[in-house]
């Protein structure tokens, strides 16, 4: 698809250093800064075309473009005090289960909105082969937490095309509602459709986590 800081941890996973938002692990993922190792499974994921259908991005995705990609977010250095307007990228990393232990299996981002700190956008990509497994849930619960606990984050929000109803129901068990007044008709890759905006308060995520939990 194209987040108290008075919280003990973020839902759904535990951060390391107090002044940084990474590494998060949770209990099947590991969320941390990409490295430069990680551009071979990146470059294959976003060369999906079912995966790259609702992104910005074209399939195939180059391997340059991945190397480059990768080393900017290695260095970059930012997450421990993110700009605001800037887009950070975060690797999802798979600790064991159905994946490979240590692969790369995708990545989730967050922007802290420009003049509105208390708000953040998220976004999120997981491979083909690792979908359906609730990956994406686990992984931005546990983002949305830090992004709380570390930079006071109290709403968060998300734009999913129309068509994308997976991306739609992750938003959904996140406890994010669609906002139909803020539906946008645009033209994306060659075809015209509803950019939906979901959204929430955090405190309203917990509640919808501890019910699903039981």
């Amino acid at each position: 698809m194209h987040y108290d800081r008075d919280a003990a941890s973020p839902p759904g996973g535990q951060t390391g250093d107090e002044s940084d938002v990474l590494p998060i692990r949770t209990d099947r993922l590991l969320l941390r800064a990409f490295s430069i190792g990680d551009a071979p499974a990146l470059a294959a994921y976003r060369s999906d075309e079912l995966v790259a259908r609702f992104q910005g991005w074209e399939a195939p995705f180059p391997r340059h473009e991945a190397d480059r990609f990768v080393r900017e977010m290695a260095t970059r250095g930012c997450l421990a005090a993110p700009r605001e307007g800037e887009w950070n990228q975060v690797a999802i990393e798979a600790l064991g289960g159905q994946a490979a232990v240590g692969s790369l299996i995708g990545d989730c981002a967050f922007q802290i909105r420009a003049g509105e700190p208390r708000t953040a956008s998220i976004g999120f990509t997981i491979a083909r082969a690792s979908q359906g497994r609730g990956y994406a849930t686990e992984a931005v619960r546990a983002l949305i937490g830090s992004l709380a606990a570390r930079f006071g984050v109290e709403i968060v929000e998300a734009v999913c095309d129309a068509e994308n109803t997976p991306s739609q129901r992750t938003l959904e068990r996140l406890g994010m509602r669609h906002d139909p007044s803020r539906d946008r008709r645009v033209l994306f890759k060659g075809r015209w459709t509803i950019d939906r905006t979901y959204s929430m308060r955090i405190d309203a995520m917990r509640t919808e986590h501890r019910r699903v939990s039981g």
